[in-house]
């Protein structure tokens, strides 16, 4: 019974850490301990590289917004890089040729890393973007990005990723989880470096930059380890804003979780790669990337321990109380659930069925990556139409 009680507790205990206790450490690593960061208002050339598989719905939307960037376009190269799409995405990439836009395409899908690698060879600029074909940036996106760069112990830069209101979708669950993050990020970088980056807006020094292999799934985690383990730091601007359309509901967006977590678990098992990035980044990337991926055992550990706890006396009144607050939280869940099948959204409910249904979908993207079935070809997420 001793070694149940215990177990509950240090189940319990962990699953606080990660969505609570981290937070708050790094907050106040952060504000007791932060590193100042040198900006200034540069121009560098710049190339932003769009990765864009099939995007011939949104392409034009996406370069038109990269045209209109408010950053001298002389300093700006714009290249969309199309491989392997069958449909009207390098056409219409292509159309924009006379106002400065490269298009490279090549008929053989290789996956994106292949296709980013392609496209940094060709790349004019000292600062690499990464961007995806549906991730539009502020018109000061760029400028606000290349500031950081300044300051000489920089090597990477993430932006800030948001998700539009649109009825009828994820929206406001994936908007409460990217506020969440956002702290998260905004603390890490102050403390040295943000374990945290997004595909939609990824910068960094060209000449930091090495070849992707190709068989990395998530090319972003992938380089912000790389710029690390060279001694620099990596920041996150809150400030260089993209925003894109929601899913179309949870379960939706789940594919593009399931795919996430088994990249994160190849690049966990990846010891080469993050432990010569120094123990602070160590921490921090164990902390908030690593430990998200052992969360639903958390959970799941310390419901089924709480419940044989209590199954037999003496039954302790605190684990009674937890197990209440747990199945309580599920039933709100289990109710999110209900109610985005019915077309209904509620906050609470919403944000917890959106809380059990990420962490099933990360128990899928270890399964997957386990079976070896998470190759660097992925399907996307249907987003919600836009309307003009």
């Amino acid at each position: 019974m001793e070694i149940l009680v215990f177990l509950t507790w240090l189940m319990l205990g962990l699953t606080l850490y990660v969505y609570v206790g981290y937070p708050v450490i790094v907050g106040l690593w952060a504000r007791l301990w932060g590193q100042s960061i040198e900006r200034a208002d540069i121009v560098p050339k710049v190339t932003l590289i769009i990765a864009a598989y099939n995007e011939e719905v949104v392409i034009a939307e996406k370069i038109e917004n990269s045209l209109q960037l408010d950053y001298p376009s002389e300093q700006l190269q714009i290249m969309v890089v199309a491989d392997g799409s069958d449909d009207d995405t390098a056409t219409i990439a292509q159309d924009y040729a006379d106002k400065g836009v490269v298009t490279l395409f090549s008929p053989e899908r290789r996956g994106k890393s292949a296709a980013l690698n392609r496209g940094v060879k060709l790349a004019s600029g000292d600062i690499l973007i990464f961007s995806d074909a549906n991730a539009y940036y502020y018109e000061d996106a760029i400028q606000k990005v290349v500031r950081n760069f300044t300051d000489p112990t920089v090597g990477g830069v993430s932006g800030k990723k948001t998700v539009r209101a649109s009825e009828g979708s994820a929206t406001e669950t994936e908007g409460m989880y990217w506020k969440y993050e956002s702290f998260i990020k905004k603390s890490e970088s102050k403390s040295g470096s943000t374990a945290g980056v997004v595909g939609e807006m990824n910068a960094i020094c060209k000449e930091l930059y090495d070849d992707i292999p190709e068989d990395i799934i998530n090319d972003d985690f992938y380089l912000a380890l790389v710029v690390m383990g060279k001694g620099y730091r990596v920041l996150y601007e809150p400030e260089a804003v993209s925003w894109e359309l929601p899913s179309l509901s949870v379960q939706d967006d789940n594919k593009r979780r399931r795919r996430m977590t088994a990249g994160r678990y190849q690049q966990m098992f990846m010891f080469s790669l993050w432990r010569s990035i120094g123990l602070a980044n160590i921490f921090r990337v164990v902390s908030h990337k690593f430990f998200r991926l052992l969360l639903p055992f958390f959970m799941l550990g310390a419901l089924v321990f709480n419940i044989l706890v209590v199954a037999f006396p003496p039954r302790p009144m605190s684990l009674i109380v937890t197990l209440v607050l747990q199945l309580v939280a599920y039933d709100i869940a289990l109710l999110g659930y209900f109610l985005e099948r019915s077309g209904r959204k509620m906050k609470i409910p919403a944000a917890a069925y959106y809380v059990v249904n990420s962490n099933i979908a990360s128990i899928r993207g270890l399964m997957r990556y386990l079976r070896d079935e998470q190759g660097v070809l992925w399907e996307k997420a249907q987003r919600v139409a836009q309307k003009n």
